[in-house]
């Protein structure tokens, strides 16, 4: 019996030797001071195999204290540590920071950390087999009424071994899962400003599935923000402190909705808005204002050569049955939307590719507007009944025979070749729609692109909900040909414009190269930011051959004898980027603005070195407007 009990003497004694020296190899000593004390903990008991070894930084802080996130806000300093290359050579450690609390005190906001907080700290070990020992340098700043900085060594030994856990390891897990995680294009950041009130407006990709309570905007040093106010869609947070920021300013957004947060890199829009743009921007959901976009583009001149197509259809079924009437308006429907499905998986696999992706930029690429021509070519061809589109045998057979068949066929032709055609045009809320659904997501996207061919297709569907409306149309007779005429010549008129691209293309230049003729100088960064410097009044406009809508507005408002007038007696710069043929600089200045299709025109004056963005479709008062406040 005896011999027993000092056999599991010996036994407790061995364990408690081994379970007390793994606590402490776990462990580094308290770094303590009267009102908070930090030490270094591990998940593993051991060095592990190799790699990284996940380590934290542990704080504990008594009732009234707190430390610093990694931006501290209008006080405060975050933790730092700084490893001795010494007693740790080749080790490396990154510091990790959890989802922070707002602290508001005397009108300051701070964000930091109290009672308890947990960094985690992921370390490398270069050579494992010798274990692992961590000596670093921490500085800190603890606060309360009065601030103390908090500074000290600290060291811990592991030694070597495979990955064993430690007591530390789930509450390290805890730690590592309320760092926020990057999630990219989660929102979008535009400027905003009313009378002393500046700020930012915070537009989501997606709704959170919980109320947001916080969004922590991390800026240029000096520069702070207030807690997010609702504002319609999105939400208003105003600027605290600093300079007023850049159009391109690059922000990261840390997100505190409950259970769901992150943190995402974005650049602030350049637009600057008012109270009644951010009323209207935030008062209709993004869905409606894509179908909107849709809806008016069927009225835009970008469309108008379709227009032709689209009319000839109609008077063919003068006197054909309702069914057939419905089927041949919802095949034209069904073309439209699955060209604008299809526009948006070519552009989100272009952007998984990292290639340029932007609202028409198709019409850059030659060997797009040659097929385009051949395709104008042949419809012009069938006006004139000199060609005539038959269904191939193959897929006639999988067809009823009474399906009308080749009119279908024709009729799903048109409406893809209506989305082709719309694409170089920009409207109201087309601009804004597309702008969305090129930052965002790839559901975004498609959902975006989805409500604007419905927009588009609406005219047919409304058609096919009412076939009875065709009744209206005179009887079939020799009126229907000299129409067909007439439309043929339209789109013959499309045919050449698009072939005159198709030339430009291949041949490399433009008929916007002139432009130095008419007042206008060679946009660049450069010269932008140097008429800046010398405070001048800048109108750019970033347009191109292929952009209907920016002809339009040349002829209509830009290249008036009234508007040249008023430029030059403001001794107004123009400058103009054309956007005719692949340019990485405008492409990227685009972006800057969270654009991606064209026409797009902007003032820049001594008030406003951000920038006023004008709308797609000019006029003289818009821009005189713009003028009046770029130089107030």
């Amino acid at each position: 019996m005896q011999q027993t009990n000092t056999v599991f003497f010996w036994l407790m004694l061995i364990l408690s030797v081994v379970i007390g020296g793994g606590a402490h190899a776990a462990e580094s000593r308290w770094l303590a001071t009267d009102f908070a004390k930090i030490r270094l903990i591990s998940s593993s008991e051991t060095a592990g195999l190799g790699g990284a070894q996940q380590l934290a930084l542990e704080f504990r802080l008594e009732e009234g204290w707190k430390t610093y996130w990694r931006t501290p806000g209008d006080a405060g300093l975050p933790p730092q540590i700084f490893v001795d290359p010494f007693v740790s050579p080749d080790v490396q450690a990154t510091l990790q920071f959890p989802l922070p609390k707002r602290f508001q005190l005397f009108g300051l906001d701070t964000f930091g950390y109290e009672t308890r907080v947990i960094f985690p700290l992921t370390v490398t070990v270069p050579e494992p087999e010798f274990g692992l020992r961590l000596a670093v340098t921490v500085d800190s700043l603890i606060c309360s009424d009065i601030c103390v900085p908090v500074s000290g060594p600290l060291e811990l030994d592991l030694p070597p071994g495979a990955f064993v856990p430690s007591i530390y390891g789930q509450d390290i897990a805890m730690a590592a899962a309320q760092v926020p995680r990057k999630r990219p294009q989660a929102l979008t950041l535009q400027s905003y400003s009313q009378d002393d009130t500046s700020g930012l407006l915070a537009t989501f990709a997606a709704a959170t599935d919980a109320p947001v309570r916080d969004i922590l905007l991390e800026g240029p040093i000096g520069t702070s923000f207030g807690i997010p106010e609702p504002a319609g869609d999105g939400y208003f947070i105003a600027q605290l402190s600093g300079d007023a920021l850049a159009s391109d300013a690059a922000i990261t957004a840390t997100v505190d909705a409950g259970s769901q947060f992150f943190e995402t890199d974005v650049r602030v829009g350049g637009v600057a808005l008012s109270s009644e743009a951010v009323q209207q921007t935030s008062s209709l959901p993004l869905w409606l204002i894509a179908f909107l976009g849709g809806v008016i583009l069927n009225f835009m001149p970008c469309v108008l050569p379709v227009l032709s197509l689209k009319v000839a259809s109609v008077i063919q079924l003068a006197g054909a049955t309702r069914s057939l009437i419905r089927r041949r308006f919802l095949a034209s429907a069904a073309g439209i939307i699955s060209s604008f499905l299809i526009l948006a998986a070519g552009l989100a696999a272009f952007r998984f590719a990292g290639a340029q992706i932007g609202w028409g930029i198709q019409f850059q690429n030659p060997i797009f507007l040659g097929v385009m021509a051949v395709i104008m070519g042949l419809f012009t061809l069938s006006l004139f009944d000199m060609v005539t589109f038959r269904t191939p045998a193959f897929a006639a057979k999988m067809m009823p025979a009474q399906s009308s068949s080749p009119g279908l066929l024709s009729d799903f032709g048109a409406g893809m070749l209506a989305t082709l055609l719309a694409t170089p045009c920009s409207a109201p809320f087309v601009g804004t729609a597309v702008s969305f659904g090129l930052s965002q997501s790839d559901v975004a996207l498609f959902g975006i692109m989805l409500m604007m061919g419905l927009g588009l297709a609406s005219p047919w569907l409304l058609l096919a909900l009412t076939p009875q409306a065709i009744g209206v149309l005179p009887k079939p007779g020799a009126w229907m040909i000299r129409l067909k005429q007439v439309l043929g010549l339209a789109m013959a008129a499309t045919f050449i414009w698009i072939g005159a691209l198709f030339v430009q293309a291949i041949g490399g230049g433009s008929q916007n190269s002139s432009a130095a003729d008419y007042g206008w100088e060679v946009f660049s960064e450069a010269a932008l930011a140097e008429a800046q410097d010398a405070g001048a009044t800048i109108f750019v406009d970033v347009t191109a051959d292929w952009c209907i809508t920016c002809q339009a507005n040349k002829a209509l408002v830009i290249n008036t004898a009234d508007m040249k007038a008023l430029l030059a007696d403001r001794n107004v710069v123009m400058m103009q980027a054309d956007w005719t043929l692949p340019d990485d600089e405008i492409s990227r200045y685009l972006a800057r603005y969270n654009r991606f299709g064209i026409p797009f025109n902007i003032v820049y004056g001594p008030s406003e070195t951000n920038g006023v963005i004008l709308p797609e479709i000019l006029t003289k008062s818009s821009v005189e407007k713009a003028l009046d406040r770029a130089v107030q």
